[in-house]
């Protein structure tokens, strides 16, 4: 029976609350509205209280550039149709005339007892500086009208709670939100006519686990962003080369080897001189540590390197020296006053012989240890040039006299 006594007399209004502010405030009158549009009841106290998931509709709140003068037919009509009247007081509203005929027409017919103060700015030694003087005259109405004094309630985002929650409301940020939220829970416990504690209790496990959620997301996201400037944060990387192979002093030295880096999208190059030096590959983005790149070598006389590796802030290659370029003796044994190759001749060279085949050709494999950059030629028949210079091939000719 009083569930559908209380339904039958919201469904005379159209609004929930009619929201009177100076249009300076209009942030603070805005944001009051989407709370209130948007408020959904915690479900163990629909039950208690016999009310529905969301107990509220939507509140006016005129957005149109009012100028001076009196009030329009239509906002009289929507104060009419609101079952509360909330007044956002600031030292603003309280000179607005605006503000002060729409609480002269709202409680013209004794409607002080459902309306409300929503004290966004005041003075702590003075807060009756943001009361419009209309609130003052309609608590005298109504006082002489029941022959107690009366005052209309009202709540102050700006109070800081006193409970255990307190030491958080130091904290500038979330203390000024937990403030206008406890002043919100104190509004719509008295619009609705319910218990606040009890009402607040329930929301501060839900702005616990928003805070929670905050904190989550921003340890989330500073964390990405962490994660971001490490891997993207420049290194220096330095490459050097090591000889596996066998050394031998008798051939030139490593000179001017070509190091290629390629990493990912990006290719760094650079050259290594000489065996007993480094060269350094600047503001390399850190995320490649650790993770295989490809790198190319190619050095004149040593074997060429395409290899993958797991890059490091210090890496060491090993390059062998290319066993052919010094070690595979070919030429051709010519005699030029006949013109002609000559056949099945014996020669030695460094200790090694062979014999020239029918084209006069002279093949022979001198090992890594023994090599020369160049060698003397023996043979059985007396010989116009008798050294032969490395790298040679089949178009190298020794002459026979």
């Amino acid at each position: 029976m009083t569930m559908e006594k209380t339904k039958t007399n919201e469904q005379r209004y159209k609004y929930f609350a009619f929201i009177s502010y100076k249009s300076d405030d209009l942030s603070e009158a805005w944001s009051l509205k989407k709370k209130l549009d948007g408020y959904k009841l915690p479900t163990l106290l629909c039950k208690q209280y016999e009310k529905e998931r969301k107990p509220t509709r939507e509140a006016f709140l005129d957005k149109t550039n009012i100028q001076p003068g009196d009030l329009t037919d239509e906002l009289r009509e929507n104060l009419d149709k609101s079952h509360y009247l909330i007044v956002v007081c600031s030292p603003r509203s309280a000179e607005s005339k605006y503000v002060t005929a729409e609480i002269e027409w709202f409680t013209r017919n004794g409607r002080e007892n459902e309306m409300f103060l929503y004290i966004i700015e005041s003075d702590p030694k003075n807060i009756e500086a943001s009361f419009n003087p209309a609130i003052k005259e309609a608590e005298k109405r109504w006082s002489e009208r029941d022959g107690e004094k009366r005052e209309i309630l009202g709540v102050n985002i700006k109070e800081k709670d006193v409970d255990k929650m307190f030491f958080i409301y130091r904290w500038p940020i979330i203390g000024s939100w937990l403030q206008r939220e406890r002043a919100y829970m104190q509004l719509i416990s008295r619009l609705l006519n319910l218990e606040f504690e009890q009402l607040w209790s329930y929301q501060k496990i839900r702005l616990a686990e928003i805070v929670i959620a905050w904190v989550v997301g921003i340890i989330i996201v500073v964390s990405a962003l962490l994660y971001t400037a490490y891997i993207n944060k420049s290194v220096d990387i330095t490459a050097g080369l090591k000889e596996v192979s066998i050394h031998n002093e008798q051939l030139p030295p490593l000179k001017d080897a070509v190091v290629t880096l390629m990493l990912g999208d990006k290719t760094e190059i650079d050259t290594i001189h000489s065996v007993d030096e480094n060269v350094l590959f600047r503001e390399i983005a850190h995320k490649h540590l650790g993770k295989e790149v490809r790198v190319i070598v190619k050095c004149q006389n040593y074997m060429d390197i395409d290899t993958n590796i797991v890059l490091s802030k210090a890496i060491v290659l090993n390059i062998k020296r290319n066993p052919a370029v010094f070690g595979n003796i070919h030429f051709r044994i010519w005699n030029p006053n006949r013109e002609k190759a000559v056949s099945n001749t014996e020669v030695e060279i460094a200790g090694y012989k062979a014999l020239s085949d029918k084209e006069g050709q002279v093949e022979l494999y001198i090992p890594l240890d023994e090599q020369q950059p160049y060698y003397q030629v023996k043979a059985t028949i007396p010989l116009e040039n008798d050294t032969i210079y490395l790298p040679c091939g089949k178009d190298d000719v020794i002459l026979t006299k």
